[in-house]
């Protein structure tokens, strides 16, 4: 085997190691859950100390067939390796436009399913030492929330309902169903890193898994096949960007789309020409794309706080500029921001960047339709509150984009090397 075929056995390895020591972890840690619950009537511990178990063993099984078709070169186990991981995949893309489309019954469901459990603990069915009554406890306490659904839930409030554990302090009103969905809201962004992070290992491992079974020199045509499409998509991308809307978008915008028009031309003639310098360029470029949007992320995270106060500032700026004729004739009269800004409080009924005391005016398009009051919301806040409620959609957008910009690079090296070769 050459130098790629030995690289491609380490990564196929070194993929399958993490979800073999992952799976048993996971398979460990479910059956001791299984054992803590073995005492507890009902369904309700039961179902996912069991889903923890079994798709801890399964991981395990996975990691298993890849090592072992990785270390010995067996084709049929690498092929079924990479069948289940990408069947996996699926399953979880399924999975994640189910909670999508049903995240508004989240509280309910888990609400009903906490309130089971407490009947069971009251009824003496579940003993106070178990370890589901313990974490119900504990999660109670650092949730600050009582009950699934709130404090009536219980008859014999518990301390862990009352802040301090103490009986005599403010007792906690909000549900625990509802207190999860709003701790998972506040951390989406690390959730959809881990589940990014998550993903590419699976796509690594399918990637590598079927390069290896079919070899390398049978996969030439899927790696450049594979670049002219990514670079048939950064093209119509780039071809979107243009026109009348980048002239009312910000310049980075436009300087974006010609980077990707670049990305996409380097690409698209590397793989057709066979041109090895091109692919590397390529593959430079998008990987410099992905550190960037890695940095960007991080920036983000760090100073999401800051984001309504910045962008209400600059909105609240903009419309003082606009009001007292400092903004030129051209931009004053025919501006397609001033339409944007109208349509944005009409659409997110809000007003202004900060409230409707930015305004000296305020415009119809701030007035509530049924009273024609002026909306007290700043847009600003509007758009981080209708931003945390889509983090699931734009969570999926961001991880197609990762996937493809890491499959387009990993396709360009190993055709460059073949090209090289």
């Amino acid at each position: 085997m050459d130098c790629g075929g030995k690289f491609l056995k380490f990564l196929v390895f070194f993929f399958n190691a993490i979800v073999f020591i992952g799976g048993g972890v996971m398979g460990g840690y479910g059956i001791y859950l299984l054992v803590e619950a073995k005492q507890a009537a009902g369904s309700v511990s039961i179902v996912l100390p069991a889903f923890i178990t079994t798709f801890g063993l399964l991981l395990f099984t996975i990691g298993f067939l890849g090592c072992f078709g990785a270390c010995y070169n067996n084709t049929c186990m690498l092929k079924t390796f990479a069948a289940i991981v990408g069947f996996l995949l699926i399953c979880e893309v399924i999975c994640a436009i189910i909670l999508l489309v049903y995240r508004h019954d989240f509280v309910d469901l888990v609400g009903n399913e906490l309130k089971k459990t407490i009947s069971s603990i009251e009824s003496g069915q579940l003993d106070s030492k178990d370890a589901l009554v313990e974490n119900l406890y504990k999660m109670q306490e650092e949730l600050e929330c009582c009950g699934g659904t709130g404090p009536s839930d219980w008859t014999n409030i518990p301390d862990s309902c009352y802040e301090g554990g103490d009986k005599t302090l403010t007792q906690y009103k909000t549900g625990c169903a509802q207190a999860m969905y709003e701790k998972v809201k506040d951390s989406a962004l690390i959730v959809g890193v881990i589940i990014i992070v998550v993903a590419l290992i699976q796509i690594g491992a399918i990637i590598c898994a079927a390069c290896l079974a079919k070899k390398v020199n049978e996969y030439e045509k899927l790696g450049g096949g594979m670049i002219a499409g990514c670079g048939i998509y950064v093209l119509v991308e780039a071809k979107q960007t243009g026109g009348t809307v980048s002239v009312v978008l910000p310049a980075s915008i436009t300087a974006f789309g010609l980077l990707l028009f670049l990305v996409g031309f380097l690409g698209c003639f590397g793989a057709c020409c066979d041109n090895a310098c091109m692919l590397i360029t390529f593959a430079i470029v998008v990987g410099l794309l992905v550190v960037t949007e890695i940095v960007c992320g991080a920036l983000i995270l760090v100073y999401r706080n800051d984001f309504v106060r910045v962008l209400g500032d600059h909105l609240a700026k903009f419309i003082e500029d606009y009001e007292n004729d400092v903004l030129p004739d051209t931009i004053q009269y025919n501006n397609a921001s001033i339409v944007a800004i109208e349509k944005l409080q009409k659409d997110f009924k809000c007003c202004g960047g900060r409230g409707p005391k930015d305004w000296k005016t305020v415009p119809s398009s701030c007035l509530n339709a049924s009273n024609d009051n002026p909306y007290t919301l700043g847009c600003a806040q509007a758009i981080y509150n209708e931003f945390k409620d889509s983090t699931l959609v734009v969570g999926i957008i961001i991880l197609v984009v990762a996937l493809i910009q890491i499959g387009a690079i990993i396709c360009a090296s190993c055709l460059a090397k073949k090209v090289n070769e």
